[in-house]
């Protein structure tokens, strides 16, 4: 699977769970929400800067 699909894929997984239109952006806007995710699991910064590149 590729960048582009493995991308749509994540969007609608986003979308169907947080039952919001705005997909990975609410999914973002969630993880920044959580105070102490970066302390949580390892990764969180990184993975969070990396959602809001691709964005």
């Amino acid at each position: 699977m590729g960048f582009i699909e493995s991308y749509k894929h994540l969007e609608k997984l986003c979308g169907e769970v947080l039952n919001d239109d705005r997909r990975i952006s609410a999914y973002i806007d969630e993880m920044i929400n959580i105070p102490r995710g970066s302390d949580l699991v390892r990764g969180w910064n990184d993975d969070l800067k990396q959602l809001k590149h691709y964005r």
